[in-house]
């Protein structure tokens, strides 16, 4: 079976926005922010120029236009709860890239969630509802 251009469009934007967010981690921990970083205003805008945190930035932008592609061709019920699956990718790439500890309640609320992404998206026959089964039988 080919995998339609929404599927593709979704699935490459939440690459995207997963790439975004490992970036924009690397680029803080790079400039060293401090986790109060809002009470640190000049600190905060210095840090926004670093190329981590640029490219990060870039990466959301992508993400967006691949986004609307993968909106333009399937209901949004279908595609929105796709997006979870970043939250799996960047769990994965965390614990590699920036030694994250996974509990096992990370582990099996990740395993709910993928779970609950493949139960979203199966496809079951849908039933006529009866107004619109009378409304065609009494049509000449």
């Amino acid at each position: 079976m080919k995998p339609t251009y929404w599927l593709i469009a979704a699935l490459l934007s939440i690459a995207c926005a997963a790439c975004g967010q490992l970036l924009l981690k690397y680029g803080v921990r790079s400039v060293h922010l401090p986790s109060d970083a809002l009470t640190h205003p000049l600190l905060l805008a210095t840090a926004l120029w670093n190329p981590f945190i640029v490219a990060g930035t870039l990466s959301f932008g992508l993400s967006m236009v691949l986004w609307l592609a993968a909106l333009s061709g399937e209901q949004l019920s279908t595609v929105y709860p796709m997006a979870a699956l970043g939250y799996i990718a960047v769990t994965i790439a965390s614990i590699r890239l920036f030694n994250d500890v996974v509990t096992p309640a990370k582990f099996a609320g990740l395993v709910l969630i993928v779970l609950g992404v493949v139960v979203l998206n199966l496809q079951f026959p849908t039933a006529r509802p009866a107004a619109t089964e009378l409304a065609a039988q009494a049509a000449p």
